[in-house]
């Protein structure tokens, strides 16, 4: 029997060819969900004669709206719906059945049913017992696939156990990653809604920040109830890059038998942080002796053998650590002295010390939006580099190591002399445009001189395309800093290298509307899990939630060190780097394949 499906857009084509025993769909408002369902659910019957096949959403008049109506007309002449059983029948002997479970206890009636295939629509809207009394069904002696379709956006009674299935990927011994699949759609996927309903989308973009980014973006980490709503993991979380070795280095732990959770901090001189490493450990993920945890010489163990060689400032605990144990008169503390890690206490007050976390979260000195000084200052940073290196590589190639010094020395006064222009250009746009091109003109008229003396008409065409390079980038790099429409068209003209590596700038680089204080690494999973996932306390909602307690520990460690840097008396003050005390050298590039020289780097 020829059905025509339609035109599926690629992330509907996407769930149509998945082959897991757990699909889920989605994410986002607008994404083609509902249509999905009932193409696949009937292209299912179609292809299997004999399937038994079940559409369940939490309500009947959702299942009547969104699936039975639509169904009836679409499948006209090609399968009969019977009104007394809620299902269709199509001529091979298939049928879809459709449910809904509006309380907890109706999943109940599915008890000793099978099903080949189930679909489980918005399946936010449905308890983990619901989902888990539903597997069960999944069964068959055929040869049919056996698999269960979900769609899914966040919120809902049913965010955690779609969220720890299908995004954080986060498994019980049971169940098997390769069993779970998302298709990640919004509703810029949907072509057919984007054309006949532009002001369904206006509308999600126009929504509050948190609603859309859950409604129109599918954001995992935005929830009724969250305690950091400002957490993005597009402005918190980045990924691994290289830490300059004069940063200050912190570990804050929560200890436990139930859980070891210790955070590596590293801090520049403006106060910003990032969270670089993380040791995850406890009787609540089965790790420790016997899958019970880590006493306190083992967590000791433990946790300098994470550290490795960084050289620690401070090992930072909260005070209950200091309380004496009955059963040796020590207190944990003591014990982990006695084995090797000396413990600074930190504050004891809860709200504070997530007010101290949010201030981290939040847009700090040196973070404030794009646009702000901060960028600008990353932009000439980098441009007073290759000052430096160029200045200083060009000299080097002249003379001994007089000459070399006194390269060394005119670079350090360049610097200076624009750091001071860079003060005074704090006036104004137009000032601030100025010192950047005073630099970009150095920076070509050197670079061109420099090769000039050492070749013919190819040296000089190579070098004035370097510098025309050089000058196009820190030109898209000044634009981005403005979050303009022009950054977005210059970028696209100029998807050539960067003449600075990324990894040697000095400050956590944020990608987003804003840069943060605190950054982390993207492989801190457990932090990156469990932080967004907290909820405010009913009964006191200035505070976090101390419930579910397996989300608490790295949240915990992570306020214990933003209440150590947040009070007075051990804050340390913010370093001022001094350029005059630096010694410069400098590592030269291999040719490239053009003939170009590489990426140079000052050391």
């Amino acid at each position: 029997m020829q059905w025509d499906i339609g035109k599926p857009n690629p992330r509907q084509i996407e769930f149509f060819k998945a082959r897991a025993r757990f699909i889920a769909y989605g994410g986002a408002r607008g994404g083609g969900k509902s249509w999905a369902v009932r193409k696949k659910a009937a292209g299912l019957a179609l292809s299997y004669p004999g399937a038994s096949i079940l559409i369940v959403r939490r309500t009947f008049p959702e299942l009547r709206e969104n699936h039975i109506l639509p169904m009836t007309a679409d499948l006209a002449g090609v399968a009969r719906y019977r009104d007394a059983d809620k299902s269709f029948t199509f001529p091979g002997g298939s049928r879809i059945v459709f449910g809904y479970c509006s309380s907890e206890s109706d999943v109940l009636q599915y008890q000793g049913q099978e099903y080949d295939v189930i679909f489980m629509d918005e399946a936010t809207q449905f308890t983990e017992f619901q989902f888990t009394t539903l597997t069960a069904c999944l069964r068959g002696a055929n040869d049919f696939p056996k698999r269960f379709y979900l769609t899914c956006n966040p919120g809902g009674v049913g965010h955690a156990w779609v969220k720890r299935l299908f995004i954080d990927r986060r498994y019980k011994k049971t169940e098997h990653p390769e069993d779970y699949v998302f298709i990640a759609a919004n509703v810029y996927d949907n072509h057919a809604l984007m054309a006949h309903d532009p002001d369904y989308v206006r509308m999600l973009e126009n929504l509050p920040e948190e609603q859309r980014r859950a409604w129109l973006l599918g954001q995992w980490d935005i929830f009724e109830g969250q305690y950091f709503a400002e957490f993005d993991r597009n402005v918190h979380v980045c990924r691994p890059h290289g830490i300059p070795a004069h940063w200050r280095r912190y570990v804050t732990l929560d200890y436990g038998m139930d859980m070891l959770a210790a955070l590596w901090v590293a801090v520049d001189e403006q106060g910003r942080a990032v969270v670089y490493k993380e040791l995850y450990e406890g009787r609540d993920n089965g790790k420790g002796e016997n899958g019970q945890g880590h006493i306190i010489s083992a967590a000791a163990r433990r946790l300098l053998e994470a550290n490795g060689g960084d050289e620690v400032q401070a090992w930072l605990a909260p005070p209950d650590l200091w309380n004496r144990r009955q059963d040796t008169g020590k207190s944990a503390a003591e014990l982990f002295l006695e084995n090797g890690v000396p413990l600074t206490k930190t504050g004891n007050s809860r709200v504070a010390g997530w007010l101290a976390v949010r201030e981290f979260l939040a847009p700090g000195p040196g973070g404030q939006a794009r646009g702000g000084e901060a960028a600008r200052a990353q932009a000439r940073d980098r441009a007073r580099r290759f000052c430096v290196q160029n200045r200083v590589e060009n000299e080097e190639a002249r003379g001994g190591e007089a000459t070399r010094a006194q390269a060394r020395d005119r670079a350090r006064r360049f610097c200076v002399q624009n750091r001071v222009e860079d003060e005074e250009a704090r006036g104004g746009e137009a000032a601030r445009a100025q010192a950047r091109d005073r630099v970009r003109r150095f920076c070509v008229q050197n670079r061109v001189e420099n090769e000039e003396a050492r070749g013919g008409e190819a040296a000089r065409a190579q070098a004035r395309d370097r510098a025309r390079r050089f000058c196009v980038q820190n030109r898209v790099e000044d634009e981005e800093a403005r979050g303009g429409e022009a950054a977005q068209t210059l970028r696209l003209r100029t998807s050539g290298p960067a003449l600075c590596s990324e990894t040697e700038a000095e400050a956590p680089q944020a990608s987003g509307p804003a840069l943060p204080r605190l950054r982390i690494f993207d492989t801190c999973a457990n932090l990156i899990r469990t932080l967004p996932a907290l909820r405010h306390d009913e009964r006191k909602p200035e505070d976090a939630a101390v419930t579910p307690h397996e989300l608490t520990h790295a949240p915990d460690a992570l306020r214990g060190f933003c209440t150590y840097w947040s009070t007075a008396a051990h804050a340390p003050e913010a370093a001022v780097h001094d350029i005059l005390r630096d010694d410069f050298s400098i590592k030269k590039p291999m040719a490239g394949p053009l003939g170009q020289g590489g990426k140079y780097h000052v050391i």
